[in-house]
């Protein structure tokens, strides 16, 4: 018998309620569907994933401005600031833009992500 890994799903709900009773999911797949497939997942986790980008986010911000204010007279160091904060900013605007993209598609196509 031949095994087939596209069509192999994992049930990760039944997994991390086995492991963890309290834990409550934010998703949890159809009754018609015991397993998870990798659209789900990838549902499940972009929640987080964002929550993770958001708090990079902050702490590059608070970085760059902490090496602005210690830079002093040193040219160098606060070109370098500039540009770690112009960096997160950048970053701000992707991670935004990528937040609201989901939300199109989530009215559009009517895909839950959880959010």
């Amino acid at each position: 018998m031949q095994s087939n890994l596209i069509a192999q799903t994992i049930d990760i709900p039944a997994i991390a309620e086995t492991a963890f009773p309290s834990l409550k999911l934010p998703f949890r797949p159809s009754a018609t569907s015991s397993s998870t497939k990798i659209a789900e997942i990838v549902s499940l986790l972009l929640p987080y994933i964002f929550v993770i980008a958001g708090l990079l986010l902050l702490f590059s911000i608070i970085s760059g401005g902490f090496s602005m204010m210690t830079a002093g007279d040193n040219v160098d160091g606060a070109k370098k600031a500039k540009l770690k904060i112009t960096s997160a900013l950048i970053g701000f605007v992707i991670l935004f833009a990528a937040f609201w993209i989901m939300q199109i598609i989530e009215v559009m196509l009517g895909v839950d992500f959880g959010f």
